[in-house]
Protein backbone atom coordinates (compact mmCIF):
# COMPACT_ATOMS: atom_id res chain seq x y z
CA UNK A 1 0.00 0.00 0.00
CA UNK A 2 2.99 2.32 -0.32
CA UNK A 3 1.38 4.09 -3.26
CA UNK A 4 -1.48 5.30 -1.09
CA UNK A 5 0.17 6.17 2.21
CA UNK A 6 -0.35 9.89 1.53
CA UNK A 7 -4.10 9.46 2.00
CA UNK A 8 -5.42 10.17 5.48
CA UNK A 9 -8.09 8.10 7.19
CA UNK A 10 -10.50 11.03 6.88
CA UNK A 11 -9.89 11.33 3.14
CA UNK A 12 -10.29 7.60 2.69
CA UNK A 13 -13.57 7.60 4.60
CA UNK A 14 -14.88 10.48 2.49
CA UNK A 15 -14.00 8.63 -0.71
CA UNK A 16 -15.50 5.41 0.61
CA UNK A 17 -18.73 7.06 1.74
CA UNK A 18 -19.08 8.90 -1.57
CA UNK A 19 -18.84 5.75 -3.68
CA UNK A 20 -20.96 3.55 -1.40
CA UNK A 21 -23.71 6.18 -1.20
CA UNK A 22 -23.81 6.44 -4.99
CA UNK A 23 -23.95 2.65 -5.36
CA UNK A 24 -26.79 2.28 -2.86
CA UNK A 25 -28.88 5.38 -3.45
CA UNK A 26 -28.90 5.30 -7.24
CA UNK A 27 -29.67 1.59 -7.40
CA UNK A 28 -32.44 1.80 -4.82
CA UNK A 29 -33.89 4.84 -6.57
CA UNK A 30 -34.00 3.07 -9.94
CA UNK A 31 -35.17 -0.38 -8.80
CA UNK A 32 -38.89 0.56 -8.80
CA UNK A 33 -38.54 1.54 -12.45
CA UNK A 34 -36.03 -0.92 -13.93
CA UNK A 35 -34.58 -4.05 -12.37
CA UNK A 36 -32.28 -4.38 -15.39
CA UNK A 37 -30.75 -0.90 -15.39
CA UNK A 38 -30.59 -0.19 -11.66
CA UNK A 39 -27.32 -2.06 -11.18
CA UNK A 40 -25.45 -0.88 -14.30
CA UNK A 41 -26.42 2.78 -13.89
CA UNK A 42 -25.35 2.76 -10.24
CA UNK A 43 -21.98 1.16 -11.01
CA UNK A 44 -21.33 3.55 -13.90
CA UNK A 45 -22.14 6.48 -11.62
CA UNK A 46 -19.92 5.06 -8.89
CA UNK A 47 -17.08 4.60 -11.38
CA UNK A 48 -17.28 8.29 -12.25
CA UNK A 49 -17.23 9.26 -8.58
CA UNK A 50 -14.42 6.81 -7.76
CA UNK A 51 -12.34 8.09 -10.67
CA UNK A 52 -12.79 11.64 -9.40
CA UNK A 53 -11.83 10.54 -5.88
CA UNK A 54 -8.63 8.96 -7.18
CA UNK A 55 -7.83 11.99 -9.33
CA UNK A 56 -8.18 14.48 -6.50
CA UNK A 57 -5.83 12.36 -4.36
CA UNK A 58 -3.25 12.40 -7.14
CA UNK A 59 -3.86 8.78 -8.12
CA UNK A 60 -5.29 6.82 -11.04
CA UNK A 61 -6.78 3.35 -11.44
CA UNK A 62 -3.26 2.16 -12.21
CA UNK A 63 -2.45 2.88 -8.56
CA UNK A 64 -4.90 0.11 -7.66
CA UNK A 65 -3.65 -2.36 -10.26
CA UNK A 66 -5.55 -1.49 -13.44
CA UNK A 67 -2.77 -1.11 -15.98
CA UNK A 68 -1.34 -3.00 -18.91
CA UNK A 69 0.14 -6.32 -17.76
CA UNK A 70 3.87 -6.82 -17.90
CA UNK A 71 3.22 -10.22 -19.47
CA UNK A 72 -0.04 -11.24 -21.15
CA UNK A 73 0.82 -14.97 -21.01
CA UNK A 74 1.26 -14.68 -17.25
CA UNK A 75 -1.95 -12.70 -16.96
CA UNK A 76 -3.86 -15.31 -18.96
CA UNK A 77 -2.39 -18.06 -16.79
CA UNK A 78 -3.70 -16.31 -13.70
CA UNK A 79 -7.01 -15.71 -15.47
CA UNK A 80 -7.47 -19.47 -15.80
CA UNK A 81 -6.68 -19.81 -12.10
CA UNK A 82 -9.26 -17.16 -11.22
CA UNK A 83 -11.89 -18.86 -13.39
CA UNK A 84 -11.22 -22.10 -11.51
CA UNK A 85 -11.44 -20.18 -8.24
CA UNK A 86 -14.83 -18.71 -9.19
CA UNK A 87 -16.20 -22.08 -10.30
CA UNK A 88 -14.97 -23.81 -7.16
CA UNK A 89 -16.23 -21.13 -4.81
CA UNK A 90 -19.57 -20.99 -6.62
CA UNK A 91 -20.00 -24.76 -6.33
CA UNK A 92 -19.11 -24.88 -2.65
CA UNK A 93 -20.90 -21.66 -1.76
CA UNK A 94 -23.96 -22.64 -3.75
CA UNK A 95 -24.15 -26.00 -1.98
CA UNK A 96 -23.99 -24.28 1.40
CA UNK A 97 -26.54 -21.64 0.39
CA UNK A 98 -28.93 -24.32 -0.88
CA UNK A 99 -29.02 -25.83 2.61
CA UNK A 100 -30.51 -22.69 4.09
CA UNK A 101 -32.11 -20.55 1.40
CA UNK A 102 -34.33 -21.01 -1.63
CA UNK A 103 -32.63 -20.47 -4.97
CA UNK A 104 -34.46 -17.86 -7.00
CA UNK A 105 -34.84 -17.96 -10.77
CA UNK A 106 -32.88 -15.23 -12.52
CA UNK A 107 -35.68 -14.86 -15.03
CA UNK A 108 -37.23 -12.34 -12.64
CA UNK A 109 -34.49 -9.96 -13.77
CA UNK A 110 -33.33 -11.16 -17.17
CA UNK A 111 -36.43 -12.91 -18.48
CA UNK A 112 -36.41 -16.07 -20.57
CA UNK A 113 -33.33 -15.79 -22.80
CA UNK A 114 -33.76 -19.04 -24.74
CA UNK A 115 -33.09 -18.27 -28.39
CA UNK A 116 -33.02 -14.52 -27.73
CA UNK A 117 -29.73 -13.62 -29.41
CA UNK A 118 -30.58 -9.94 -29.54
CA UNK A 119 -30.94 -9.92 -25.76
CA UNK A 120 -27.72 -11.90 -25.48
CA UNK A 121 -25.88 -9.19 -27.42
CA UNK A 122 -27.34 -6.55 -25.11
CA UNK A 123 -26.35 -8.44 -21.97
CA UNK A 124 -22.94 -9.22 -23.46
CA UNK A 125 -22.33 -5.47 -23.52
CA UNK A 126 -23.45 -5.11 -19.90
CA UNK A 127 -21.33 -8.09 -18.83
CA UNK A 128 -18.11 -6.59 -20.14
CA UNK A 129 -18.80 -3.12 -18.79
CA UNK A 130 -20.95 -3.25 -15.66
CA UNK A 131 -19.94 -6.72 -14.44
CA UNK A 132 -16.38 -7.36 -15.57
CA UNK A 133 -14.83 -3.91 -15.47
CA UNK A 134 -16.96 -1.80 -13.14
CA UNK A 135 -17.66 -4.41 -10.45
CA UNK A 136 -14.07 -5.62 -10.26
CA UNK A 137 -12.60 -2.13 -10.17
CA UNK A 138 -15.11 -0.94 -7.60
CA UNK A 139 -15.59 -3.95 -5.31
CA UNK A 140 -12.11 -5.37 -5.44
CA UNK A 141 -9.72 -2.50 -6.16
CA UNK A 142 -11.40 0.65 -4.86
CA UNK A 143 -13.46 -0.56 -1.90
CA UNK A 144 -10.86 -2.95 -0.50
CA UNK A 145 -8.10 -0.36 -0.62
CA UNK A 146 -10.20 2.46 0.80
CA UNK A 147 -11.63 0.19 3.51
CA UNK A 148 -8.15 -0.94 4.49
CA UNK A 149 -6.96 2.65 4.78
CA UNK A 150 -10.01 3.50 6.89
CA UNK A 151 -9.61 0.67 9.40
CA UNK A 152 -7.12 1.18 12.27
CA UNK A 153 -6.55 -2.56 12.59
CA UNK A 154 -2.93 -2.97 11.58
CA UNK A 155 -2.26 -6.27 9.83
CA UNK A 156 -5.94 -7.20 10.16
CA UNK A 157 -7.12 -4.21 8.15
CA UNK A 158 -6.67 -5.92 4.77
CA UNK A 159 -8.56 -9.17 5.54
CA UNK A 160 -11.35 -7.27 7.30
CA UNK A 161 -11.56 -4.93 4.30
CA UNK A 162 -11.88 -7.94 1.99
CA UNK A 163 -14.64 -9.36 4.20
CA UNK A 164 -16.63 -6.12 4.31
CA UNK A 165 -16.29 -5.61 0.56
CA UNK A 166 -17.46 -9.20 -0.03
CA UNK A 167 -20.52 -8.72 2.19
CA UNK A 168 -21.41 -5.56 0.30
CA UNK A 169 -20.84 -7.37 -3.00
CA UNK A 170 -23.25 -10.09 -1.91
CA UNK A 171 -25.81 -7.52 -0.76
CA UNK A 172 -25.66 -5.89 -4.20
CA UNK A 173 -27.00 -9.12 -5.72
CA UNK A 174 -29.72 -9.76 -3.15
CA UNK A 175 -32.42 -7.84 -5.01
CA UNK A 176 -32.76 -10.49 -7.70
CA UNK A 177 -30.89 -13.51 -6.32
CA UNK A 178 -32.28 -13.53 -2.78
CA UNK A 179 -30.30 -14.73 0.23
CA UNK A 180 -29.14 -17.82 -1.65
CA UNK A 181 -27.47 -15.82 -4.39
CA UNK A 182 -26.26 -13.11 -2.03
CA UNK A 183 -24.42 -15.68 0.09
CA UNK A 184 -22.90 -17.42 -2.92
CA UNK A 185 -21.90 -14.16 -4.57
CA UNK A 186 -20.51 -12.85 -1.30
CA UNK A 187 -18.29 -15.92 -0.97
CA UNK A 188 -17.10 -15.44 -4.54
CA UNK A 189 -16.32 -11.83 -3.70
CA UNK A 190 -14.41 -13.02 -0.64
CA UNK A 191 -12.25 -15.41 -2.65
CA UNK A 192 -11.59 -12.82 -5.36
CA UNK A 193 -10.74 -10.20 -2.76
CA UNK A 194 -8.17 -12.43 -1.11
CA UNK A 195 -6.75 -13.28 -4.52
CA UNK A 196 -6.41 -9.55 -5.24
CA UNK A 197 -4.45 -8.74 -2.09
CA UNK A 198 -2.38 -11.94 -2.19
CA UNK A 199 -1.30 -11.17 -5.75
CA UNK A 200 -0.02 -7.80 -4.65
CA UNK A 201 -2.85 -5.70 -6.15
CA UNK A 202 -0.84 -5.01 -9.29
CA UNK A 203 -2.86 -6.77 -12.01
CA UNK A 204 -6.63 -6.44 -12.22
CA UNK A 205 -6.87 -8.12 -15.62
CA UNK A 206 -7.24 -11.75 -14.45
CA UNK A 207 -10.19 -10.70 -12.27
CA UNK A 208 -11.80 -8.65 -15.04
CA UNK A 209 -11.36 -11.27 -17.78
CA UNK A 210 -12.41 -14.17 -15.56
CA UNK A 211 -15.51 -12.34 -14.33
CA UNK A 212 -16.50 -11.48 -17.89
CA UNK A 213 -15.91 -15.01 -19.18
CA UNK A 214 -17.90 -16.67 -16.40
CA UNK A 215 -20.87 -14.33 -16.83
CA UNK A 216 -20.73 -14.63 -20.62
CA UNK A 217 -20.81 -18.42 -20.36
CA UNK A 218 -23.80 -18.25 -18.03
CA UNK A 219 -25.79 -16.06 -20.42
CA UNK A 220 -24.73 -18.15 -23.40
CA UNK A 221 -26.05 -21.30 -21.74
CA UNK A 222 -29.35 -19.58 -20.95
CA UNK A 223 -29.64 -18.35 -24.53
CA UNK A 224 -28.97 -21.89 -25.77
CA UNK A 225 -31.60 -23.07 -23.25
CA UNK A 226 -29.04 -25.15 -21.39
CA UNK A 227 -29.14 -25.21 -17.59
CA UNK A 228 -26.11 -23.35 -16.17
Amino acid sequence: MTTQTSITIKQSLIDLASVVCVLVLIKQSLLPYSIVWAGPVSTLSAMIVATFCLYRRGHTWATLGFKLPESWPTTLKWTVAVIALIIGTSAIGGSIADLFFEKLSRENRFGNLAGEWGKFAFYFFLIWTHSAFFEELLFRAFLINRLELSLPLGKWAAPVAVLIAAIFFGYRHYYYQGLNGALTTGLIGLSLGFYYIRRGRFDMWPLIIAHGCINTLGFLLRTLDIED
